[in-house]
């Protein structure tokens, strides 16, 4: 069989070596998929039209700048039905062996279209026209499809973009190219990777009516736009970091002016330079005057020059400028504000305001796609220490449990710039937001919370008994989150919200001592921010040195902060060579300072899991507050089934945990549920696979692929 294989291949030595590649777009090629038929699901309407519209940015010698000879697009069609996957498999061979012979870039691959996905949260199975229930590995793997280009050594850069839904629908097989190759094509550098997404994992994406006629998907209107000029970023140029933001922020926008939720994730493995076509974009400084009538302006230039006169009533001014110090005054009564203008964005919004003379927002009915948006996910360390500071200013707190309570919570919730620049104000926490536990519900209504007018913060404060609970959102996005209240100390959540909508992926979790905040307050959070940062990140450890605390505790060094000892702990387990011996040591502090808890026995588990020695204690009921912790539970499962008790708190969030933040949470559980959850289905459609091959599901096999306690699996196939 070896013999037979090798005649087929060249030796060694003859195979295609890459070839060094020019730094301009003529050796960038693309391959752009857009499928709106699909005879067995519901058809899509913008789908081509999407695709079209980023072909057109390719091939636009002031967008892409590629050669028409280096694009191949793939439209669908309804008759004959296409594509079926052999016109995408050509279409990427002969893409790959031109770019072995010429040199290759950078590659675009763009697919819009259904998509759905299984159990990885970054495998998508982009399904092709005649997908369908039955037909489920008529679907191209994103993952696989990546790898394989990755590996053929054709280009410095990749760049994927899949406008289609990241729901679990049914069990999608995706499959990879039909191509491969022996072995890796070395090139001088590896390959990076920007990877867009027009969704969160397990949500949907969204095609809406733009004019009469014209449908088009939110992401890649906002991808098309943003790749001509509205991502802006340094240079005047459109960088990979600032499309990144730009995707993130304007995708979400656009679906909420539509009564839509859809937030983009990016992937952003590029170079620092990286860029994304090659034209400047014109930059603009557009000035409002607010709370004036007719007073006369003028706006000075870096060198006090005269720039532009006129009265209040002319503007906006509009004035393309260069990057400098400016100052605006109103003549009569000297009154001035200075304008840090960096020209590095398409419109710079600046509001030059009356009597009160306070630049707080931009001078914008709501926020604009133009404007800079900070990366996701990510809370100011600025904006978490003020609100820390007033949390603790406010020393009211609801007396929940009486002289039982020897512990606190407390919960900031910091509103975005857009959700008060909304017309109508903030509602009342608590029409949606509840803390459970004890047997009691605790909503965090107007009577239990305060508002910091300074800030428009709300801040809800009690005394409560230590012990599990669970804080619940039953908004726009309901969701549950683990939260654990410690005797002698204050459990502190910040959370930023945005027009009702948390960000669940920016909640931060603080423990505080109840005797009083301390003096190295500010170190701490920019400490504990960055430690959830190095622990959400796919690369664990490639901020290290933003955090010396975490590298200190993680080298052995003792503290007194329980937050930044559990985040460094689990640091610990996730890197190159964890060391149970330490996650053992810093557990057992965290044991002296905060007792036994659900994190700390999380901590026990990762350490007996790596010795692969006998699992301590269980069963265990209630869920940790990290997700990496509940991952311990879980993985601790598929070795001793009952070390998570049935049916408990811990087991539902281990089956039906989210991935999109650090911290423990779930979907609200329904009263009664209209439809079976997503692992009775997947058993269902297991047991029928293997019916069909004549063999039974061997349940702690299913448990570790699908990543869930195996007690869950158990008793499904117990009652079949």
């Amino acid at each position: 069989m070896t013999s037979e294989r090798r005649e087929m291949l060249a030796d060694e030595g003859d195979g295609p070596a890459a070839v060094a590649s020019s730094l301009g777009p003529e050796q960038d090629h693309a391959l752009v998929v857009g499928v709106n038929d699909y005879p067995k699901l519901r058809s899509l309407r913008g789908a081509i039209a999407d695709a079209q519209a980023f072909a057109g940015w390719l091939l636009d010698p002031g967008g892409g700048g590629l050669s028409a000879r280096n694009v191949r697009t793939i439209l669908s069609t309804p008759d004959p039905l296409s594509p079926l996957g052999d016109e995408i498999d050509d279409a990427l061979e002969a893409v790959i062996e031109q770019a072995r012979r010429e040199g290759g870039r950078r590659f675009y691959f763009y697919f819009s279209g259904h998509g759905c996905t299984g159990d990885r949260p970054h495998d998508l199975a982009l399904c092709l026209a005649d997908w369908s229930e039955l037909r489920r590995r008529s679907s191209l793997s994103s993952d696989a499809w990546l790898d394989v280009i990755i590996r053929s050594g054709a280009f410095d850069e990749v760049a994927f973009f899949l406008d289609c839904c990241r729901v679990w629908a049914v069990r999608a097989v995706g499959r990879p190219p039909k191509i491969d190759f022996d072995r890796p094509v070395e090139r001088t550098h590896a390959p990076r990777v920007f990877l867009a997404y027009a969704t969160e994992f397990q949500r949907p994406a969204n095609e809406v009516a733009r004019t009469a006629g014209e449908v088009r998907g939110v992401f890649t209107e906002a991808l098309v736009e943003g790749l001509r000029g509205a991502a802006l970023g340094q240079g005047r140029m459109v960088s990979a970091a600032s499309l990144k933001r730009y995707l993130e922020a304007s995708t979400e926008m656009r679906a909420r002016e539509r009564g839509l939720f859809q937030r983009a994730e990016v992937l952003d493995g590029l170079a620092s330079e990286a860029r994304f076509g090659s034209s400047t974009h014109p930059a603009i400084l557009r000035i409002s005057f607010c709370g004036w009538n007719k007073e006369q302006m003028v706006l000075y230039g870096p060198g006090c020059d005269e720039i532009r006169r006129g009265d209040a009533s002319s503007g906006p001014w509009e004035l393309e400028l260069s990057p400098g110090i400016y100052k605006i005054a109103e003549v009569a009564s000297s009154k001035h504000q200075y304008i840090d203008y960096r020209a590095d964005r398409p419109i710079t919004w600046f509001a030059f305001y009356g009597p009160q003379f306070v630049f707080t927002l931009p001078a914008c009915p709501r926020p604009s796609p133009e404007l800079d948006f900070s990366q996701r996910p990510a809370i100011p360390a600025g904006a978490v220490i003020s609100a820390v500071a007033a949390c603790y200013a406010h020393t009211w707190d609801l007396d929940i449990d009486g002289a039982d309570a020897s512990s606190r919570l407390r919960i900031v919730v910091i509103p975005s710039s857009d959700a008060i620049m909304s017309p109508s104000p903030q509602q009342d926490v608590g029409e949606e937001w509840s803390v459970r536990g004890g047997g009691k519900t605790i909503p965090l209504d107007g009577h239990a919370e305060w508002r910091n007018a300074d800030r428009y913060d709300s801040i809800f404060s009690a005394r409560m008994k230590p012990g599990s609970y669970t804080l619940r959102c039953t908004g726009a996005e309901q969701r549950e989150v683990a939260i654990h209240l410690y005797a002698g100390w204050s459990t502190l959540i910040v959370l930023h919200d945005q027009l009702d909508a948390p960000h669940f992926e920016t909640m931060r979790v603080f423990l505080w001592p109840l005797a009083g905040i301390a003096s190295s307050m500010s170190r701490i959070v920019r400490d504990v921010l960055t430690g959830f940062h190095l622990l959400s990140s796919r690369d664990e450890h490639s901020d290290l040195e933003r955090s010396p605390r975490c590298v200190e505790i993680m080298n052995g060094e003792s503290f007194d902060e329980p937050m930044s000892g559990l985040l460094a702990a689990h640091l610990v387990a996730h890197s190159e060579r964890p060391d149970p011996d330490r996650i053992e040591a810093i557990a057992g502090h965290l044991e002296s300072l905060i007792g036994p808890c659900p994190d700390v026995q999380a901590l026990r588990l990762r350490a007996a899991l790596l010795r692969g020695g006998e699992l301590p204690g269980g069963p265990y009921s209630d869920p940790p507050m990290l997700r990496a912790g509940l991952l311990a539970f879980v993985e601790a499962s598929h070795r001793v089934p009952e070390i998570i008790a049935p049916e408990s708190a811990l087991e539902h969030a281990c089956v039906e945990r989210l991935v999109d933040s650090p911290l423990s949470s779930w979907p609200v559980p329904q009263e009664e549920p209209s439809e079976e959850g997503w692992l009775t289905t997947t058993l269902r459609e297991l047991a029928a696979e293997r019916a069909n091959g004549r063999a039974a599901l061997d349940a702690r096999a299913v448990t570790q692929e699908l990543g869930v306690p195996t007690l869950a699996v158990k008793r499904w196939l117990e009652g079949t």
